[in-house]
């Protein structure tokens, strides 16, 4: 889309419609393996419990994220080129830090 020389709205549009698309893909592969969206219940008080638990994993992902971007501000000062790198390095990045979060949910 660079190459293209697109606007920021159709970025926001593709981003939005790779997060529709992986939601719907994840929806689909939950369904085929029989299981079923309308049997789920709300509990509240297991939800306040995983709240309270994953603080820190909150905290430290929120840290790495204003890091990252703090990063982007200071190279989008200096140089465009080297800013495009680095935003693709973070993306990159941000894939090698879902996992620990996936590792932790299976422990």
């Amino acid at each position: 889309m660079i190459l293209l020389q697109a606007s920021v709205i159709a970025f926001a549009w593709a981003t939005l419609a790779e997060v529709a698309l992986a939601g719907l893909a994840i929806a689909l592969i939950y369904q085929s393996r029989g299981n079923n969206f309308k049997l789920w219940r709300v509990s509240w008080q297991r939800g306040k419990q995983l709240l309270q638990e994953s603080g820190p994993l909150v905290l430290s992902s929120l840290a790495i994220f204003i890091y990252s971007k703090i990063d982007m501000i200071m190279l989008g000062s200096v140089d465009k080129t080297e800013l495009g790198y680095y935003a693709d390095a973070v993306k990159l990045s941000e894939i090698c830090d879902l996992l620990p979060l996936i590792i932790a949910s299976y422990i």
